[in-house]
């Protein structure tokens, strides 16, 4: 073995550039689509609460998914809220 072939712990550990790069194009891109479906949401508030209702939300549902942070994707909480309501009311069936 060669003093090239050797490698040391921090090369093998310090990032890339392109590592670096990616990362940062992955949040950037994170947080554009967040504010892009954060946007959705007011289009979602438009709706009456019978269409609401049709597509499995309450208008409830719509201000709780406004309160997220801004880098939270508001998508996200109404899926977990109508899966939640859907899980309920599968629940109630039941038994």
């Amino acid at each position: 073995m060669t003093a090239l072939d050797h490698q040391t712990a921090y090369s093998a550990v310090a990032p890339t550039r392109t590592d670096v790069t990616s990362r940062v194009a992955k949040g950037l891109k994170t947080v554009f689509r967040a504010f892009f479906n954060r946007r959705h949401i007011g289009n979602l508030a438009e709706l009456s609460d019978h269409h609401l209702a049709d597509i499995g939300l309450l208008r409830t549902d719509l201000h709780q998914a406004a309160r997220t942070g801004i880098v939270a994707d508001p998508t996200a909480t109404l899926a977990t809220l109508r899966r939640r309501r859907e899980d309920e009311r599968f629940a109630r069936h039941v038994c």
